[in-house]
């Protein structure tokens, strides 16, 4: 795949829990393992890192975070946040409760964000069916092989705060 930099300074990261309805950033690596993307970029499942994200962020030039989201969209929008919109939306700053956000704050505050992070959050709840959540990771994997290939090509809907795929529960 042609995109910018090497192979080794994409790095995915699956946010979340082995639990359903966290399991979305998961799912999604597994989906994108799949398409062969581990190839050209370090695929990475991580259980409710909190501040151990940071070690996962330093040294990359270029991070792309998928996460299960609450934001009152559809089930299975999928949805691409800007770091600083994540960042500014962080609550403050506890040892007991460092979620995506608030590890995100302190990566910030400590110097080592990468100079290209990306943040897709796939919309979850109780109406989120199958064919919704399936719809969703091809999405998602569809927007990240935009991404890597580096051509431009769909990265147009990867507009930040921008929702990029919404599907209607029938």
């Amino acid at each position: 795949m042609n995109r910018e930099g090497s192979a080794e300074d994409w790095r995915i990261i699956g946010v979340g829990s082995p639990v359903a309805g966290d399991d979305l950033g998961w799912a999604a690596i597994a989906a994108l393992e799949a398409a062969g993307l581990n190839r050209c970029a370090d695929l990475l499942c991580l259980d409710r890192p909190g501040p151990s994200l940071l070690d996962h962020l330093q040294d990359r030039s270029a991070v792309i975070l998928i996460d299960a989201m609450q934001a009152g969209l559809p089930p299975g929008s999928v949805r691409v946040l800007s770091a600083a919109a994540l960042i500014t939306s962080a609550h403050p700053p506890s040892s007991h409760d460092l979620g995506l956000a608030e590890a995100l704050a302190l990566a910030c505050a400590l110097g080592c964000i990468p100079d290209r992070l990306y943040v897709i959050g796939v919309e979850t709840g109780p109406a989120l069916d199958g064919a919704s959540r399936s719809a969703a990771l091809r999405e998602v994997a569809r927007l990240i092989q935009a991404m890597l290939s580096g051509n431009g090509s769909g990265l147009e809907t990867f507009d930040p705060g921008r929702t990029v795929s919404s599907q209607q529960v029938q």
